[in-house]
């Protein structure tokens, strides 16, 4: 079997615990967002690998995010404000559609990362409203086998660094809408 991964740092969306390192300004507002920002953490996680974006503080970056309209109370984060947002910050992302897991592994091999609209959990059958970076994939006898993500939650047990998800069922919970996140090649 062949994997191929892209190291992108992982964040985790549970704030509670160490709310005064990320910045929030109390416990109260640490918990209010830990269920509104799994947009924010995928561009954190996107953020922290790049130099001179690293260490951002998440309650900074939400604030920041939520003033410019990329989060919208009721909706979530918005995936052009994301894309527009990271290439102001000179880091290429792009909207686009995937249609299917090689299209995926085409993208995952010209250093690309992505972050995509999946159904919370792989649980429930939707395929929306949470976002997750695919960071990489799996195949056998030339076949994807699974699309390795980085499943930020609210619920402790859900935190699911490089998670293998069988390709079936990743595709029966991603809604299809991805940003391209183009990778330096200085931090492959």
């Amino acid at each position: 079997m062949k994997k191929v991964l892209h190291k992108v740092p992982f964040f985790s969306q549970l704030s509670k615990k160490d709310w005064k390192e990320r910045g929030f300004k109390d416990e109260a507002e640490a918990v209010f967002w830990q269920t509104k920002s799994c947009g924010i953490a995928c561009m954190k996680m996107i953020l922290d690998m790049h130099p001179e974006h690293a260490g951002v503080k998440f309650a900074e970056l939400i604030h920041e995010m939520e003033e410019k309209s990329v989060y919208r109370a009721g909706v979530g984060c918005v995936h052009q404000g994301i894309a527009e947002e990271l290439n102001v910050r000179g880091i290429d992302a792009q909207r686009m559609k995937i249609e299917d897991a090689d299209e995926f592994k085409k993208l995952i091999d010209q250093d690309n990362v992505f972050v995509v609209s999946v159904g919370a959990g792989f649980s429930k059958p939707k395929n929306s409203g949470h976002l997750v970076p695919v960071i990489g994939y799996t195949e056998k006898d030339g076949k994807v086998e699974s699309i390795i993500i980085h499943h930020t939650s609210s619920n402790e047990d859900f935190q699911w660094p490089e998670k293998e998800i069988e390709v079936d069922r990743f595709f029966e919970h991603f809604s299809g809408n991805a940003i391209r996140v183009r990778l330096y090649k200085d931090i492959l």
